[in-house]
């Protein structure tokens, strides 16, 4: 009997494809199960009456069992691919009636003329069918995708399988004298057509790489084709008297391949089979190598132990080993050239950059070194320019990774198009390009070139269906000729400092290098190295400047101002080392801090200064410390760990920073709110100042700007009426205003006319060290009296 393998059996005689997405009609399915199940029966009528009484009950029902289990798992299961489960669904079928044919007219081991050939006429096509459905499987795996190597492992098997059957099986039953020449043909072509059964089955084990991982169903499969090839031999070493085996023992593979045939198509992975497999490299497993190295050694044993071979043996043999020399051959052929193929790709990608293509950092330090080390004295200038997209981050915030991605793309593609031929253009990383350019006579050339490129992003760029603008700022590092000093990395870096300053300029700019910036690049590294240990050797205090009541001069409150006493440059100012301390996150930790030290400066004087249970804290945050997450526990904390009520604390955020990241702003003042803090905007009037912004941002108040207070001296200024409207919109929405930078009685009291009820600035008192509150508290005070005193003797 014929091998029998997984295989849904599609239903026979049905005119429609059915798939997992099919919308196949209802009735039309229904139609063809009830054509497939009547055609099934019919078989199977037929198959039990041949069968009788002379064959095993458990076989018998395991051959019936084993096609109805396809036709319930097609049902079940939908596999994508039903073509291969007809195919194998037919061939199990053929099986079965070749069994019952062969046990009816008692054929096994009878060699006489007389042996019927209808057993084996019936059942040796089950084998080309039970092969399309391999075959249709292995290529349904595979995607389409040719697989030479595969194809050429699983020969290599087959060849090694075919010399043994050759040798133990084909010769006994082609060369047996006793046998008529229709019988020995007949059982000649079982060995090889297994053969083929082999070289299949080895195809779709070969052709799931190492590491995939396989469905349950593709051992069942294997374990299905094992059984059915031992059944095979067993049944020819039977066949040609090599052998005798009981009949009960001789079905029992068979029976095994019923069983694994049932399990695999009840499985829910059956459907896994005919689903195409990922694409990863086809890198052979170490079964898969030992599995090659003993087939290309079967036909040599073969050969050296069979010393009394017919000649027909030794031809066959050496046709048998040619072909596998052949075969090993054109294999290892491919195998080199893959290797190769493989080095060369390692190569590109150690290179160059994985999404746009273009040469990466390496290629560009190795390209600009080999161009230094050989060019003349007349090959002019040699320009590498920087490229850093301006605000690159917001396109990946606001449109996600994968635009920002094709952005890229198309930034490469355009600079890639608008630059000379011979030029250099790289990705050296994140939203960072290069060009190097060469044979300029002089800088303005270079700045040329920077200036074109510059413009060349004033076209917005198409990403999808969008249009996405973007400028760029560019650094230009300049070698001459003359100049052996210099290399590929100096140049990157120069470029670099160039690109910084570019930045700071306000973006969108180009900028040649010059050695005042790396001056000013190694001062600001240094400031950096020393702001990193500035907090913790306690060099890092606060001052603090008052916030009075007009026209008075009460004290309502203090802002805390950062300061940084440095061990040997003396004070550094804070407009020095504040944005050092954002572009590095430092930030981030010496806010916290600030929070922390002037709430416990503010439970202290609470304490100690008069009226000082009603005085408030405003303390400043930065842009960095609105993305931290830590934030809001941070004042919590603060608050709890010094007894302060939350409405003693106001967080003050310039009107920029809430505009540039409106979004995060304005969650994280709805969480800040709720812990009942206050909130300010600092630097009112030099952003947006328009009211919709504080109804959304919902504050406590907000601070005029000191550029307005400046010209409040004037009898007559446009910046009167700026203040004036300020006030009138804060007033509109009951969010209270404190005036900056007060340094003049007159500009006092204008803003008390005008309807300011705080004010802050040199008129009352310059930022002060914590130890000298107290004093300046007396001084106000002594002033608040006296101007009781004046104004009563006025009134």
């Amino acid at each position: 009997m014929p091998p029998v393998v997984k295989g849904a059996m599609g239903t026979p005689g049905a005119g429609t494809r059915e798939s997992s997405a099919s919308n196949v009609d209802a009735a039309g399915s229904r139609a063809s199960l009830i054509v497939a199940a009547l055609g099934t029966g019919w078989v199977f009528t037929i198959a039990f009456g041949l069968l009788g009484s002379a064959a095993d009950p458990t076989f018998v029902l395991l051959g019936i069992g084993a096609p109805i289990a396809m036709v319930v798992g097609i049902r079940r299961y939908h596999p994508a691919g039903r073509g291969p489960w007809v195919a194998m669904g037919g061939a199990l079928i053929i099986f079965l009636v070749g069994v019952g044919l062969r046990v009816s007219f008692k054929t096994l081991g009878d060699l006489s003329a007389s042996r019927s050939l209808l057993p084996d006429l019936v059942t040796l096509p089950g084998y080309l069918l039970l092969g399309v459905g391999l075959l249709g499987i292995a290529r349904i795996q595979r995607g389409g995708r040719r697989d030479v190597d595969g194809l050429l492992d699983g020969a290599i098997a087959a060849l090694a399988a075919l010399t043994l059957a050759w040798i133990y099986l084909v010769n006994p039953a082609l060369f047996h004298s006793n046998a008529p020449l229709s019988v020995r043909v007949l059982l000649s072509c079982y060995p090889p057509l297994s053969v083929f059964l082999v070289a299949i089955a080895a195809r779709i084990a070969f052709g799931c790489g190492q590491g995939v991982r396989r469905a349950p169903a593709f051992y069942l499969l294997l374990v299905a084709m094992s059984a059915m090839l031992v059944g095979d031999v067993a049944y020819m070493l039977v066949e040609t008297h090599l052998a005798s085996i009981p009949n009960n023992l001789l079905d029992v593979p068979y029976a095994m391949t019923y069983v694994a045939v049932i399990t695999l198509v009840l499985h829910p992975s059956m459907r896994e089979l005919t689903e195409a497999a990922p694409e990863e490299p086809d890198v052979p497993g170490k079964g898969r190598l030992a599995l090659i190295a003993v087939a290309l050694g079967v036909p040599g044993l073969i050969t050296v132990t069979r010393v009394e071979a017919r000649p027909g043996d030794r031809v066959m043999l050496g046709a048998i080993v040619v072909l596998l020399t052949a075969a090993a051959t054109w294999r290892m052929l491919r195998a080199i050239r893959a290797y190769a193929t493989s080095q060369e790709r390692l190569a590109h990608l150690a290179t160059h950059d994985t999404l746009t293509g273009l040469p990466n950092r390496m290629s560009v330090q190795t390209a600009v070194d080999l161009t230094l080390a050989s060019r003349g004295t007349d090959d002019g200038l040699i320009a590498l320019l920087f490229l850093d997209m301006d605000r690159f981050k917001l396109v990946n915030d606001s449109r996600g990774h994968g635009i920002g991605d094709e952005l890229l793309v198309a930034v490469a593609q355009r600079l890639t198009a608008t630059t000379r031929p011979g030029d250099l253009v790289a990705r050296i990383g994140g939203d960072e390009f290069v060009l190097v350019v060469h044979g300029l006579r002089t800088v303005a050339d270079a700045l040329e070139v920077g200036e074109r490129t510059r413009l060349a992003f004033g076209v917005p760029f198409i990403v999808g269906n969008d249009e996405i603008a973007s400028t760029v700022s560019i650094g230009i590092a300049i070698s001459d000729p003359s100049d052996h000093s210099r290399d590929a990395e100096s140049l990157l870096r120069d470029a670099d400092t160039a690109v910084y300053q570019a930045k700071e300029a306000g973006r969108d700019a180009v900028t040649v290098f010059d050695t005042s910036m790396r001056d000013r690049a190694t001062q600001r590294l240094a400031l950096e190295h020393d702001l990193r240990r500035a907090l913790e050797l306690g060099e890092l205090h606060l001052h603090y400047q008052p916030v009075v009541k007009l026209p008075g001069g009460e004290i309502e409150g203090f802002e805390a101002l950062l300061r940084w006493a440095h061990p040997t440059r003396g004070q550094i100012p804070p407009v020095a080392f504040i944005p050092l301390a954002e572009d590095t996150g430092l930030i981030v930790p010496i806010g916290a801090w600030v929070i922390r030290e002037a709430c416990r400066q503010l439970a202290r004087w609470r304490k100690t200064l008069p009226n000082g249970h009603q005085l408030t804290m405003a303390v400043n945050l930065s842009a960095r410390q609105l993305r931290d997450p830590e934030l809001v526990q941070c004042v919590r904390d603060a608050l709890r760990d010094e007894g302060l009520s939350p409405g003693s604390l106001c967080l003050e955020l310039t009107e920029s920073l809430l505009m540039n990241n409106a979004a995060a702003a304005a969650d994280l003042l709805e969480t800040l709110r709720s812990l009942d803090v206050k909130l300010s905007i600092d630097d009112f009037g030099t952003g947006y100042s328009s009211l919709s912004y504080l109804r959304r941002f919902r504050v406590d108040n907000v601070k005029i700007d000191q550029s307005f207070v400046d010209g409040l001296d004037d009898d007559d200024s446009s910046d009167e009426t700026l203040v004036a409207a300020i006030l009138a919109m804060a007033k509109a929405l009951r969010v209270a205003t404190i005036a900056e930078g007060v340094e003049t009685p007159a500009q006092a009291e204008r803003l008390h006319a005008l309807g300011c009820q705080t004010a802050q600035g040199y008129l009352f008192s310059r930022p002060v060290p914590s130890d000298q509150v107290p004093a300046v508290a007396q001084r106000l005070g002594v002033v608040r009296r006296l101007n009781l005193v004046r104004d009563s003797e006025t009134a």
